[in-house]
């Protein structure tokens, strides 16, 4: 080997050295940071859960500089990356509700601020007042229409609007207990172009009391099916609502054939109900015994709260 040769493979492996020694020095140095950052890392504190002061949409839209579109992005965003998942307090709303209300006077005609915030403030926070005037904002949009808007407007930015009155049907039979609330919304969203063919076929059971019971039963047990398993408390609630519609039902039946007996014998006394009921003891599907009122209508023993809306 030459004194060249010899001379250039020493440099080779100086440099290499020097390479090995330049990596172990960016490791250490990456490790130090490191422990830099974790000695200095402020721990993360939640947001606020509730907030009671709600914003001024005149304000906001003159402090914005005509940049209401890119401030309602922001405030999505905002909301996107919110881990938080705590419930807030019967009364109170969670800042949610107030950026999605404020960012809804901004840009009234975002379809999505509606439908996302609905289903985010009843089934994540909580906020059910919140969540119900939300989508009832969107329904009052939705209502007015979109004749001074582009005529493919409501295509291309409020595709399948059927989900909105659905959603508001939703909240209020599963989360307000009022079945004839929510069968109006059931009715809405099936009249709207492009609703599935159950929720047309809900039109028509909806537009009797005992279509409303029934219907409304079979949402409920399917709906405690899929809760069953991961929600015990949420199993729970429905397990009363369940209660209430089938004592309710078998009550409006019930009271429907008596009615009409009464009709017949021009009278409802008591003794009418001895008679109408053959001596025998009539129960509910709980087993409570039913039993003539002073109202002249038919009770039963079985301690139950009356679904909202309905006569029982």
């Amino acid at each position: 080997m030459s004194t060249n040769e010899v001379h250039l493979q020493g440099h080779r492996e100086l440099g290499l050295g020097f390479e090995c020694a330049l990596a172990v020095l960016g490791f250490l140095v990456l490790a130090w940071m490191n422990q830099a950052f974790v000695r200095r890392e402020v721990a993360w504190v939640p947001p606020v859960n509730e907030r009671e002061i709600p914003w001024n949409p005149e304000a906001v839209r003159f402090l914005s500089m005509s940049h209401e579109s890119t401030l309602v992005d922001a405030l999505l965003l905002k909301n996107m990356g919110d881990p938080s998942y705590q419930s807030v307090s019967k009364g109170s709303h969670a800042p949610l509700y107030y950026d999605l209300d404020l960012a809804s006077e901004l840009d009234p005609d975002f379809f999505e601020l509606y439908l996302m915030g609905g289903w985010t403030l009843s089934i994540q926070r909580n906020d059910l007042q919140g969540a119900l005037h939300l989508l009832q904002k969107g329904m009052n949009r939705l209502e007015k229409g979109f004749a001074n808007l582009p005529t493919d407007f409501e295509e291309k930015f409020w595709p399948q609007s059927w989900r909105l009155p659905m959603t508001l049907a939703y909240v209020y039979l599963f989360e307000f207990h009022q079945l004839p609330e929510a069968a109006r919304y059931y009715r809405l969203a099936g009249q709207h172009p492009g609703a599935p063919d159950f929720l047309k076929r809900l039109d028509i059971r909806f537009q009797t009391f005992e279509g409303i019971y029934e219907t409304g039963l079979r949402l409920v047990l399917f709906q405690r099916s899929n809760y069953r398993a991961l929600h015990g408390e949420e199993s729970l609630k429905l397990a009363d609502e369940e209660r209430a519609i089938r004592i309710g039902w078998e009550l409006y039946r019930v009271n429907q054939k008596w009615e009409d007996y009464c009709k017949k014998k021009r009278t409802c006394l008591k003794q009418e109900w001895e008679a109408f009921s053959g001596g025998r003891k009539m129960t509910d599907p709980y087993g409570g015994v039913l039993h003539w009122l002073p109202s002249k209508k038919i009770g039963t023993t079985t301690l139950y709260e009356p679904t909202l809306g309905m006569p029982y």
